[in-house]
């Protein structure tokens, strides 16, 4: 249908036929995330910042405290060496070792008084076993409770 001149030009002499005119090109998807993949991204992005968080805590604290003290040079320069504590013994091996030594220590709390001839009733309130070493230089103890509930063979469980 064509227009008359009064109206204006057409729409056709304005911008062409339809098949002159170019369809702009057809722009790609954009594929959607899926929520598991954002969960690990997020998680992956929480390590990472969580991990940088502590490396620089630990960082500031020691730097923080691995310099705080103070060193003063030359104290012990002025000491006369014959005023000053002669340097330890190296340490000599012992002649004989002897055995270890195995004690049981058991004790009693009881402040009940006892009469003579009587066989106080009170269980023990401390059991420990205390070894020597053979060298003498060491002691291990090891406490017992009282209360251990122990399997008793032919008896089954008690204290």
């Amino acid at each position: 249908m064509a227009r008359s001149r009064e109206h204006g030009p057409d729409a056709d002499e304005l911008f062409g036929d339809e098949d002159d005119v170019a369809t702009p090109a057809a722009r790609p998807r954009r594929r959607s995330v899926s929520p598991v993949r954002r969960l690990l991204v997020g998680l992956g992005v929480l390590t990472v910042v969580l991990a940088l968080a502590v490396a620089g805590g630990a960082w500031f604290l020691t730097d923080r405290y691995a310099g705080n003290v103070d060193r003063v040079a030359g104290v012990f320069d002025d000491l006369d060496e014959a005023e000053r504590p002669a340097p330890a013994t190296p340490a000599q091996p012992a002649a004989t070792v002897a055995d270890p030594v195995t004690f049981l220590l058991v004790g009693s709390d009881t402040r009940a008084e006892i009469v003579d001839g009587e066989i106080p009733d009170a269980r023990s309130d401390a059991i420990m076993l205390a070894r020597l070493s053979g060298d003498r230089q060491h002691v291990q103890v090891v406490s017992i409770p009282r209360d251990s509930w122990v399997d008793i063979p032919g008896y089954g469980m008690n204290k």
